[in-house]
């Protein structure tokens, strides 16, 4: 279940309860402002920590390469899973210069690389410690809701191990997000 809680500077962040990493570490810590500096409490609660940056296609996932600088510079591990959609406002070069990891956009990898790993998008989801998507589209939000799983986002959504923190940070226009097909 997704729970709404309003933060400063973040606005409204869907959240689950995990046993793993308690949500409001995990919340508070991963998403601070840009100016703020990190200090030694948020580099100890996100050292070590694997986390799955998911990101959609509106116009916020210009700011994602400096998130995943953040998660890194704390000490996370990132791994990006990037829509069709969101390659048009972010470029994979730069999440994957910024994660130093291949970003994860097609579902199916080519079959002519050797050594290609036909079931990543189920790897992916057993890799990690924390799904965030940020930002989560009106489009996304539907296709986590009715369980759609047509991209690498929305396969690591399902393919998360049960208990592990799903944060998601809508982006989009405020009637768009009270839409009662969003609710």
């Amino acid at each position: 279940r997704l729970l709404p809680r309003t933060f400063p500077h973040l606005g409204t962040v869907l959240e689950t309860h995990s046993p793993v990493i308690g949500r409001e570490e995990i919340s508070a810590y991963i998403f601070i402002h840009y100016s703020l500096p990190f200090s030694n409490e948020h580099c100890r609660i996100l050292k070590g920590k694997k986390i799955i940056l998911g990101i959609s296609g509106g116009i916020a996932a210009y700011k994602t390469p400096q998130i995943v600088r953040l998660l890194k510079k704390a000490g996370a591990e990132v791994r990006v899973a990037l829509t069709e959609s969101a390659s048009r406002f972010v470029s994979e070069l730069s999440l994957a210069t910024v994660s130093g990891e291949p970003v994860y956009r097609e579902m199916f990898p080519p079959p002519d690389v050797p050594g290609t790993d036909f079931t990543r998008h189920i790897s992916l989801g057993e890799w990690a410690d924390a799904l965030v998507i940020a930002p989560a589209t009106a489009n996304t939000l539907a296709k986590l809701a009715t369980g759609l799983c047509d991209d690498m986002l929305s396969a690591c959504f399902i393919t998360l191990r049960p208990g592990k923190p799903i944060l998601i940070f809508p982006a989009m226009d405020g009637q768009m997000y009270r839409s009662g097909s969003l609710q």
